[in-house]
């Protein structure tokens, strides 16, 4: 989303509409409203500068309820005037509920600056009151003012001075009164201010502990509120803010706007368990559709799933005040690409040893076989989207945008592993316009390409005249082929299930069948002169393999360029990669 001045929407003119009619009210019996693409800001005209960090009030909105929360605040603020600012039209508004934004302004709508502490109790209540009973998302990085409310607050620099960084840009920087730099209060959680006066007439500890029941009855599990005995008294308080009072959540993963994951155990029996949240609201992508939706979809495939061996087994689905919660059970073990990183070892090779690789690949290709077994497309398969189990075995987790076969579908994947159908700003044509075992097919080359390398199969651009894709991951296959015995097993499957067309990719019996062969790279699809014709769509060939010792060009002896580097994760043991 651009933040040039033609990302202006329809907004500001609401606002200027509404604020024009306060006649006397605002001070200098006016306001200045500037807008500046994305956000738009509104000040009483005359007004004293912001100071530079104070109380502030965020007000959320559900998009479609965006213009009905911004005439309601407007009114009030009309009537006790201050600055303010909020997103320039539904688009903006949009992006902010997606969670893609930075992490402090998630969800924030409208920001109101009070010119004091009586100001900012003032407008709270009032802006409460105003926007009660209107659609809007928790703000994962504030204070909502009370449960349910849509008005929300923190403490931070309203409009401090920027300095160059080490990368040249500017960027605000607090100061204290003195001048020394100070801290900004801002994340992906609300932090109290270090000695400030706390809102509301509440001290010290009360106000973080009261704080903390307010957040955990809104926002779920995964709230901290304290330990001994103030967080007794929280948990007290909040009747068990946890799913159905039945797990007690250990650690949180992720937090945003939409919802969250956590790591957590049933309350009885001990077993642990992974927590999604999905908030009332945000939507979950650009069609707009309720970030709950998504998560009953998933716990719908799991349930679809079960028993096959493929995915975490769904506990249960939790319907809970404004959220829904899917428990499903924690696999312990690595993401794909973790598990690759780990096993990279310069002496011996590219790639990881057909040892350990070759169990994978089979095993992700049972993965896939499952899968569509069941007549559902992945469309997101990637390294963080499988576990690697302790014994070795695969499970997908993640599964949220997979879809029936042959259901209307946009574009979606992982770059690298998305297919060129789906590429972004591309026009889908009709037959990308519904799910296609083919992108997954895809996804699998990626998978076995990362096994064969230890990189993740991104080219970088192609310039001065772009070569065929198959092309150049076939000329990086072959070089990795001429010390690593993974990638000259797996090259002809690689470009097999990587061709540009998705008719011509290798179907999942040709894998099988290549995988099982005593002498990779001398199948039909491989000998000089071969044929790899193209039978079925469920059987079709791909682009041949290239040989061993390609002719790359110039003296032999000299070293060819480092493909990109790998992602290397951490070794991650919590069973929620890609959740």
């Amino acid at each position: 989303m651009g933040r040039g001045a033609g990302a202006e929407g329809s907004w500001p003119k609401t606002a200027r509409a509404a604020l024009s009619g306060a006649g006397g009210r605002g001070d200098g019996g006016g306001w200045d409203v500037t807008v500046g693409g994305f956000w738009c800001t509104a000040r009483p005209s005359g007004a004293p500068p912001l100071p530079e960090r104070g109380w502030q009030l965020r007000v959320s909105a559900a998009p479609a309820a965006g213009e009905a929360v911004l005439s309601a605040v407007v009114r009030v603020l009309a009537a006790d005037p201050c600055g303010f600012r909020f997103a320039a039209g539904q688009e903006c508004l949009s992006v902010l509920d997606s969670g893609t934004d930075e992490p402090g302004s998630t969800g924030a709508f409208i920001t109101v600056h009070p010119a004091d502490d009586a100001q900012f109790q003032r407008l709270a209540a009032e802006l409460d009151r105003a926007t009660a009973g209107l659609p809007g998302p928790v703000l994962p990085a504030d204070r909502p003012y009370r449960a349910g409310s849509r008005v929300h607050y923190r403490y931070g620099a309203f409009a401090p001075p920027a300095e160059p960084g080490d990368d040249g840009e500017h960027r605000p920087v607090p100061r204290r009164p003195g001048g020394e730099r100070g801290e900004d209060a801002r994340g992906r959680s609300y932090r109290t201010p270090g000695r400030g006066r706390l809102p509301f007439g509440a001290s010290g500890a009360e106000a973080v502990t009261a704080a903390g029941a307010t957040a955990g009855a809104t926002a779920g599990p995964g709230t901290a509120a304290g330990s001994g005995a103030a967080a007794a008294a929280a948990r007290r308080r909040r009747g068990g803010a946890l799913p159905a009072g039945r797990y007690a959540v250990t650690a949180v993963v992720r937090q945003c706007a939409q919802g969250g994951v956590f790591l957590g155990r049933e309350a009885s029996g001990g077993a642990e368990v992974v927590v999604k949240q999905a908030r009332a609201h945000p939507a979950a992508g650009r069609a707009g559709a309720d970030a709950r939706d998504a998560l009953r979809h998933e716990a719908a495939l799991l349930a679809r799933l079960a028993g096959q061996g493929v995915a975490p087994r769904a506990v249960e689905l939790i319907e809970q005040e404004d959220s829904v919660f899917l428990v499903q059970e924690r696999i312990a073990g690595q993401p794909l690409d973790g598990w690759v990183a780990a096993r990279l070892r310069r002496d011996d090779g590219p790639g990881v040893d057909w040892a350990e690789a070759g169990p994978v690949a089979h095993g992700l290709l049972d993965l896939v076989e499952r899968v569509h077994a069941q007549r559902l497309v992945l469309r997101g398969l990637s390294p963080g989207n499988v576990m690697v189990r302790p014994d070795g075995t695969l499970r997908l987790v993640g599964l949220g945008l997979a879809v029936e076969t042959g259901r209307p579908a946009g574009p979606a994947g992982t770059p690298g592993y998305r297919a060129p159908e789906h590429g972004p700003g591309r026009l889908a044509p009709a037959r990308s316009r519904v799910a296609d075992p083919a992108v997954d097919l895809y996804a699998l080359g990626g998978l076995l390409f990362l096994l064969a390398t230890g990189h993740d199969p991104l080219l970088p651009e192609d310039l001065p005249r772009a070569r065929p894709v198959p092309e150049r991951l076939g000329r990086w296959l072959a070089l990795a082929a001429r010390t690593g015995g993974t990638a000259r097993r797996l090259a002809p499957v690689v470009l097999g299930l990587r061709a540009e067309q998705p008719r011509q990719r290798w179907g999942t019996a040709r894998v099988r069948a290549a995988l099982r062969e005593d002498s990779p790279g001398r199948t039909d699809a491989t000998r000089p002169g071969g044929n790899p014709g193209t039978a079925s769509r469920s059987d079709a060939a791909g682009p041949s393999a290239v040989p061993p010792r390609p002719r790359l060009g110039g003296p032999r002896r000299r070293p060819a360029p480092a493909p990109p580097a790998v992602r290397r994760s951490p070794s991650d043991t919590t069973g929620v990669s890609g959740a």
